[in-house]
């Protein structure tokens, strides 16, 4: 246990957060993670990531180390073929070298990390406790079937035939995403892990910054939790354009992360722009192509709850970190997904009535007009979000957090 205030000062732990920066979401949970403890006198904070999003760890106050990290475009471009693995063998053996090298120099009481699959192996090698930020659909308890999302292979073949055929390809896909992990641990000397969802929940404890009814499971393995929603934002303010627009025109708030399918803006261009609406864009430091509508406002970053608190919907890839940011305030969203972790996300959402799915392949002018008018119109979308709202409310995930560090130490 840690030091009480009472008990003699002791050398404060170190604590080693890293994100694989393939997606934002998996720095910026970190940091919302890590911010609130740089007020704590008992912990040190290091943060590793690649150099993309250097920028927020350092704007956070948080000290920032370089990390080894592939390409996201690389990784962005194998999500999208789907028959491959994610990380080749040499790739991850190179994580662990640059792992094991930079725990070395950190020397951590504990390990946080996000999507990084090699530290696991650092972390058990070297004897360090390791906290595992995932999402809930690859808990090895849940209850979501896998998605079947548009990549290379179903926009050859057709999504008839992609669908029908999904079922007997998926083992497969698993398989070479499991390969080189498996591959892996036992040059390690480790037992690897049995199935895809185990690869990604690997660690001392895991925990999932989802809330059950958007994630559903059976019960979690011992020494994983819930932790719910986490909410990052950029210290920045609400852009001066919006102070010159109509206040009684509805807002809309737009945000493909770093990882969603850019090119549908044409159309939400050509739509909205045609509507008595004002819309701002949080464009992840992306070039979008097509030119905005004078209703639009596009900026890099977002104050994005500030922004969605004031918001009639909410327009994004599906991700969790967006869709959570949305239910944060009980407003719905129409989702475009384009990996299988927003189809995770999205297809639920749309099945608890908080938000419309629209595939990207099927995302026209005449689908995004329909999904608008039913969403802005029809109140039971708002209210469903707002249940979602009220669930998020029940956690505290600073707290959870905060009882799991000292449970470790």
């Amino acid at each position: 246990m840690i030091a009480s205030s009472s008990d003699t000062p002791a050398e404060p732990k170190t604590l080693l957060f890293i994100g694989e920066e393939v997606t934002l979401s998996h720095v910026v949970r970190l940091i919302a993670l890590a911010t609130p403890l740089l007020r704590d006198p008992r912990f040190r904070i290091a943060f590793a990531c690649g150099t993309r999003y250097r920028d927020l760890v350092e704007q956070a106050g948080i000290t920032w180390h370089p990390l080894l990290t592939i390409p996201h475009q690389t990784f962005a471009r194998r999500l999208r073929f789907a028959l491959n693995a994610l990380y080749q063998y040499r790739e991850l053996r190179d994580y662990v070298e640059a792992d094991e090298a930079l725990v070395k120099k950190i020397r951590p009481d504990i390990i946080i990390s996000d999507f990084r699959l090699s530290i696991d192996i650092t972390a058990r090698r070297m004897g360090i406790p390791h906290i595992n930020l995932t999402d809930g659909y690859w808990s090895p308890a849940s209850l979501l079937p896998y998605p079947q999302p548009e990549n290379t292979f179903s926009s050859l073949i057709g999504r008839r035939i992609a669908d029908r055929i999904f079922p007997l390809v998926l083992p497969l896909v698993l398989w070479l995403y499991q390969r080189p992990i498996i591959r892996l641990y036992r040059h390690y000397g480790l037992t690897p892990p049995s199935s895809q969802r185990a690869a990604s929940t690997q660690g001392t404890a895991v925990l999932y910054p989802d809330i059950p009814s958007v994630t559903p499971v059976t019960t979690l393995p011992s020494g994983h939790a819930f932790i719910g929603p986490l909410f990052w934002e950029p210290p920045i303010p609400i852009p001066d354009w919006l102070a010159t627009t109509d206040p009684a025109q509805p807002l809309i708030y737009i945000s493909f992360g770093s990882s969603g399918n850019t090119n549908i803006f044409p159309i939400l261009f050509d739509i909205l722009g045609r509507r008595p609406v004002r819309v701002i864009v949080s464009t992840a430091g992306r070039l979008i192509p097509g030119k905005p509508p004078e209703n639009f406002c596009l900026i890099p970053y977002a104050p994005a709850l500030q922004i969605i608190a004031r918001s009639a919907l909410v327009i994004c890839h599906g991700g969790n970190v967006v869709a959570y940011q949305a239910f944060r305030h009980g407003i719905p969203l129409i989702g475009i997904p384009d990996n299988i972790a927003q189809y995770f996300s999205m297809e639920r959402i749309e099945k608890l009535g908080a938000g419309i799915i629209l595939r990207p392949s099927e995302t026209t002018r005449v689908s995004l007009t329909k999904a608008l008018d039913e969403i802005l119109s029809q109140t039971s979308y708002t209210e469903k979000a707002d249940t979602l709202k009220q669930e998020i409310l029940t956690y505290h995930p600073d707290a959870i957090f905060l009882k799991t560090i000292e449970h470790l130490l």
